[in-house]
C-alpha cells in the first residue's frame, strides 16, 4: 500500500506542473581534470590529465526535475609515453534543480550510456589494444550551480566525477574515471 501511494504521489508530481515548469535548456561545458586514473584488467596507471567538451539540451517535467540527453567529447592522458586517448559518451541525464537564491540554483546531475573510444594510430605503452576500437558504457555525476545573468542566459560551474569503461575482446577491460571541473553558458526558453 505504501509504495503504491508513493509511486501515485511521484506521477502527480510529474504530471501536474504548470506552463512555466515547462523548460528547455541548451548548453555547452567545458570539462578539466588532474586526479583519473586508466585501468586496465585491475591494473592502475595516473591520468596526466583529462579536458573536453560536452553539448546537452535539458527538458523540465517539474519545476525541480528535467531529463535530457548530452554528447561528450573527452580526451584522457595517462602517464605513460601513450598521447591523448579521445572517449565519446552519448548519455541520458536526470537533474534535480534547487533554488537557493535569487539568481543561484543548484542541481545535482546524474548521466549515464554509452561509450564509444575510437581507434587511435598513436603508438600504446599502456597495453597493445588501447588503441583500439572500443564500445563500452559510462557514468557521471556532479553537483552544480547556474548563475543566472538574465532570465534566458545562465554560467554554469560544477564539480564532480566521470567514469568510462570499455571493452574490446574478453580478455582486456579498460576504463579511464577522473574528478571533472566543468563550467559553461546555458540558455533556457
Amino acid at each position: 500500500m505504501k509504495n503504491s501511494l508513493l509511486i501515485a504521489s511521484l506521477f502527480a508530481c510529474l504530471f501536474s506542473y504548470g506552463q512555466e515548469q515547462k523548460t528547455k535548456e541548451f548548453g555547452i561545458d567545458l570539462h578539466g581534470g588532474t586526479f583519473g586514473l586508466f585501468n586496465v584488467n585491475d591494473v592502475f596507471t595516473k591520468a596526466d590529465y583529462t579536458f573536453g567538451g560536452s553539448l546537452y539540451a535539458d527538458f523540465g517535467l517539474h519545476q525541480n526535475f528535467t531529463v535530457g540527453a548530452e554528447q561528450m567529447f573527452m580526451w584522457g592522458k595517462p602517464k605513460t609515453a601513450d598521447g591523448n586517448r579521445m572517449i565519446m559518451n552519448t548519455n541520458a541525464r536526470f537533474k534535480l534543480r534547487f533554488q537557493t537564491f535569487e539568481k543561484i540554483h543548484f542541481n545535482i546531475l546524474v548521466a549515464g550510456g554509452f561509450s564509444f573510444w575510437p581507434s587511435s594510430t598513436a603508438t600504446a605503452y599502456l597495453t597493445p589494444t588501447l588503441n583500439d576500437t572500443r564500445l563500452g558504457w559510462d557514468f557521471r555525476a556532479a553537483a552544480s550551480a547556474d548563475f543566472l545573468l538574465s532570465e534566458k542566459f545562465s554560467l554554469m560551474a560544477s564539480f564532480g566525477y566521470l567514469a568510462s569503461s570499455s571493452t574490446s575482446d574478453d580478455i582486456v577491460w579498460i576504463t579511464h574515471d577522473s574528478m571533472l571541473i566543468s563550467f559553461g553558458p546555458k540558455l533556457k526558453f
